[in-house]
């Protein structure tokens, strides 16, 4: 799964105190600091154009609000930010 443990994203959140958008935030800055990381098992390529039709729809917004309220609340703002990082 995702650690030594094969915790997934909400045990990590758990074990650590942290929120689960975090916990989906340091998989972001791991893949930024150069580590290889597959994306796929938490968004889908659909939903990540999905993302990137809002972007282009909400003229590049520098907030995730704009998005979370353009997908009327159903995607949560991790899956928002990782589109949009992808």
């Amino acid at each position: 799964m995702f650690t030594e443990e094969n915790l997934s994203p909400i045990e990590i959140a758990e074990k650590r105190g942290l929120s689960e958008d975090s916990v989906y935030g340091h998989f972001i800055k791991m893949h930024q600091s150069g580590i290889d990381f597959d994306f796929s098992q938490f968004i889908t390529s659909e939903e990540i154009q999905q993302i990137k039709n809002a972007e282009k729809t909400l003229e590049n917004p520098d907030a995730l609000k704009p998005y979370f309220e353009y997908f009327e609340e159903k995607m949560p703002y991790w899956k928002i930010k990782m589109g949009l990082y992808l």
